[in-house]
C-alpha cells in the first residue's frame, strides 16, 4: 500500500487594491490538496489498482474532466474520489469507476482545513457530485480506443451557483499509422438541464 499526501496554500500580497481593507497581505487556509491511498493487488492474474482519497485526476485529454475556473485559481484541482481501475496486460484492456464529490466550501470537505474557517472563501460555486465510467483498449496495433460515460449533479452553493444534472457519452480514437505521424479524434454528446 501507498500513502501520499500534499498540502496547498494561496497567499497573496496587494500592492494596489480596490480597498485599503484589503492592501498588504492576504493569508489564507490551507487544505489537502491531495491525500489518499493505493492498493494494487491481482485478480486471475491481472493488476487491480483501488486509489482512495483526495487525488488528481486525468482521463484521456482531461478536457471533460478538468474544471478550468476555479475560484481560487489553483488549488482545488483535486477530486475526492474512490478509484477502481483493474486492467488486463494481455490486450492492454484498461477500465476504471470513479465517483467525485469536490465541494464548494472547503469547511465542508471530509478533510479539515489549516487555518481560520472565517478566511474560508468557496472554492467553486456549487458543490459537485459525479460518476465516471471509462474504458481504454491498446489490443489494436498502433490503434488506441477509449470510451466513457459521466455524470455530474450540482447543488448551488453561491449565488452565482447553479443546480444541474449533466450527462455525457463520448468516445476517442488515436493511432500511429506510421513513423511521424500521429492522429487523434473525439467527440462527446452531452445532455441534461441547469437551473440558474
Amino acid at each position: 500500500m501507498t500513502l501520499f499526501g500534499r498540502v496547498s496554500a494561496e497567499p497573496r500580497y496587494w500592492f494596489n487594491a480596490a480597498s485599503a481593507a484589503a492592501e498588504g497581505t492576504e493569508w489564507k487556509y490551507a487544505i489537502f490538496d491531495s491525500l489518499n491511498a493505493k492498493w494494487v493487488t491481482e485478480s486471475d492474474g491481472n493488476p487491480v489498482t483501488v486509489v482512495l482519497g483526495r487525488q488528481d485526476i486525468q482521463l484521456g485529454e482531461q478536457w471533460l474532466v478538468s474544471d478550468g475556473t476555479p475560484l481560487d485559481g489553483f488549488v482545488d484541482q483535486p477530486l475526492r474520489r474512490p478509484e477502481l481501475s483493474p486492467s488486463t496486460p494481455r490486450t492492454s484492456r484498461r477500465s476504471s469507476t470513479d465517483r467525485l464529490q469536490p465541494t464548494g466550501l472547503p469547511r465542508r470537505c471530509a478533510l479539515p482545513i489549516l487555518g481560520s474557517e472565517a478566511r474560508a472563501a468557496a472554492l467553486t460555486e456549487q458543490d459537485e457530485t459525479g460518476v465516471i465510467l471509462y474504458a481504454s483498449n491498446k489490443s489494436v496495433a498502433k490503434m488506441q480506443l477509449d470510451g466513457y460515460f459521466m455524470y455530474k449533479g450540482d447543488d448551488r452553493v453561491t449565488a452565482r451557483g447553479y443546480d444541474a444534472d449533466i450527462y455525457t457519452l463520448g468516445g476517442k480514437i488515436a493511432g500511429t499509422p506510421a513513423e511521424n505521424w500521429q492522429y487523434s479524434a473525439e467527440a462527446a454528446y452531452q445532455w441534461g438541464n441547469r437551473r440558474d
